[in-house]
């Protein structure tokens, strides 16, 4: 195998009780040949400090730089640094199991109709502890554009991609906060995507803050959707993000007016649970303000 056929990269942001584990997860690679990059993005934590210490004892490339967002560090560094075939990221706060590089690499060499594959993963919580895996029933390889588009399953994050693949579509735009979801449609409704049925990386499933604002997500989430307008599903794709954004924003005081508007724009999906559940919550909130 010649070296540089996969390019690792590591964005790092606040992580510093997690950066190390998953920087030792990508040292004990059995596959070996492979570019590293690492990019502190404007921690305002020990990250750096963590970083630096531990550059030369594995030997990662390390850019440290003022936040730019984790989209636009994407794109710069596959973009202007990057020289493998093939891209792989791992976020900061997780990690991957020892042979997940090999495993991929071999995968898209011999499959070279996949324009990106992925494998299952473990859900873990903040201290380590395995929580399940997960539900892989859905996983499927080929053309899965309906099922990203709509949601049904979001496959784990422990994507290889091609570097055409993401230069074909001009890679990430800055300042986009559901970047996987955004080229995962992208790449979906062009090429068949790979399902790899083994378990690949540890998932991080990070505590939810009281200051986090889910509108943005789910505006990104509607906004990628909004792109395939010309394709047979968009309209239930799209009243399936309304439903969505309906039941997540019924949840907050400060979204209730919103949250109402996403539900008459679904009003055609009243039978479905989600909805109901949603009714409840603006009726039982409007009652407590």
């Amino acid at each position: 195998m010649k070296s540089n056929d996969i390019t690792v990269i590591v964005p790092c942001y606040n992580h510093e009780k997690y950066v190390l584990q998953c920087l030792k997860s990508i040292k004990e690679q059995t596959y070996k040949n492979f570019q590293w990059i690492v990019v502190d993005d404007g921690s305002k934590d020990n990250s750096v400090q963590i970083l630096k210490e531990h550059q030369n004892e594995f030997g990662y490339t390390l850019i440290c730089q003022a936040n730019k967002g984790l989209a636009q560090t994407l794109t710069d560094i596959i973009k202007n640094y990057a020289t493998g075939k093939y891209i792989s990221i791992c976020a900061s706060d997780d990690y991957w199991v020892p042979n997940k590089l090999e495993i991929q690499y071999n995968f898209l060499e011999k499959n070279p109709q996949y324009a990106m594959c992925y494998g299952k993963t473990y859900d873990i919580d903040t201290k380590s502890n395995i929580l399940g895996v997960s539900d892989s029933s859905k996983y499927k390889s080929g053309y899965i554009f309906n099922e990203i588009i709509t949601q049904e399953f979001h496959p784990p994050v422990n994507y290889m991609y091609r570097k055409e693949t993401l230069k074909e579509f001009n890679f990430f735009p800055a300042n986009i906060i559901a970047e996987d979801f955004y080229m995962n449609c992208l790449i979906a409704q062009k090429y068949p995507i790979g399902f790899i049925n083994e378990i690949l990386s540890y998932y991080r499933i990070a505590e939810l803050s009281s200051k986090r604002d889910p509108m943005k997500l789910l505006k990104c989430h509607e906004n990628t959707i909004n792109i395939f307008q010309n394709t047979e599903i968009y309209n239930y794709a799209i009243q399936l993000q309304y439903l969505r954004n309906f039941r997540i924003l019924s949840l907050y005081k400060k979204y209730k007016i919103a949250s109402l508007k996403y539900g008459i724009k679904c009003i055609s999906l009243f039978f479905k649970k989600d909805f109901t559940i949603s009714i409840y919550h603006l009726i039982f909130r409007w009652i407590k303000c």
